[in-house]
């Protein structure tokens, strides 16, 4: 069900004007009306849009590395203080971004050992360099199984290496690289399979190592890399306020609009009853904006 809003227009003196603001956030029902406001225009939020930037980059890693090991982060906050958040996102940020390059690597190699199956281990730059003193080229194929026994080892000087999924894989000694074979000509590693097993090898040890203590910091630091994004999403909201209201009476007053459910009027003259701030509450205008706040069944 969509609750009844209420308009709002408050006057409050700049010297109190930071306090009345903290007391909106406090009521926690306050839809406010902001200007259009840039964020890098302000140092200040500029600030703070960077600092989430990277601390939600940071989180999505942690996150990612936790889910994939099934942990929970740590239940409580290890009471990092922003300096220490700060170092910990100039040291993470590298590692995570190796991290990243070490999967990208380890996935190329893995895909170069799945090429080179079906052909066993020999080493390319001897074969070709033997082929050359000879004066001649080795060319690798694949073709059907169908295909490479009826129209091509009749024709051609192939040599079948393996078969594998109804599909042969061969090679081919030819004078001319200009060949009409019809079969896919292909093209691999230029280094032999046990060499690239061996680094495939090392470089999956890496990989596991890094992901195990990334992990670990991940289970360490995700709770107050979380609560600081809370924190820091609350200033820029709060900031983002204060920069885009309006200001009147040579800046000896604010003026700031907003909008309330009609059920919190009376919580809200409650909680300004000391008169802190001028303020009308009106009902909207046909020209009016109205934001849509949903109310809770239970």
């Amino acid at each position: 069900m969509i609750e009844k809003m209420k308009k709002l227009t408050f006057l409050v003196y700049h010297r109190e004007y930071e306090d009345f603001l903290h007391r909106l956030q406090d009521l926690g029902v306050m839809h406010v009306v902001t200007g259009e406001v840039n964020p890098q225009q302000s140092e200040t939020l500029s600030g703070y849009l960077e600092q989430i930037k990277a601390l939600t980059a940071l989180q999505k890693e942690m996150k990612e590395l936790l889910a994939a090991a099934k942990l929970a982060p740590a239940s409580t906050s290890s009471g990092s203080s922003s300096s220490s958040l700060s170092i910990l996102l100039d040291q993470a940020a590298p590692r995570f971004a190796h991290l990243s390059d070490l999967r990208r690597r380890e996935a190329d190699l893995a895909a170069q050992l799945v090429q080179l199956e079906p052909w066993g281990n020999f080493d390319p730059a001897e074969v070709s360099h033997r082929m050359e003193a000879a004066g001649c080229e080795l060319q690798f194929y694949v073709a059907p199984s169908k295909v490479f026994k009826k129209e091509i080892l009749p024709s051609y000087p192939v040599m079948a290496v393996s078969e594998a999924k109804k599909n042969t894989y061969f090679v081919l000694v030819a004078r001319d690289s200009a060949t009409d074979v019809p079969a896919t000509r292909l093209t691999l590693p230029e280094t032999s399979q046990h060499d690239l097993q061996a680094e495939h090898a090392t470089l999956a040890g890496e990989l596991k190592a890094e992901t195990e203590a990334l992990t670990k910091l991940a289970q360490e630091n995700l709770t107050s890399v979380e609560a600081t994004l809370r924190d820091l999403n609350a200033r820029m909201q709060f900031d983002t306020v204060r920069e885009g209201t309006t200001t009147a009476a040579d800046n000896s007053l604010m003026v700031l609009n907003g909008w309330i459910p009609a059920a919190k009027q009376t919580e809200l003259e409650t909680t300004f009853s000391d008169n802190t701030a001028w303020y009308q509450i009106s009902d909207p205008t046909l020209d009016d904006d109205i934001p849509i706040c949903l109310k809770n069944i239970s």
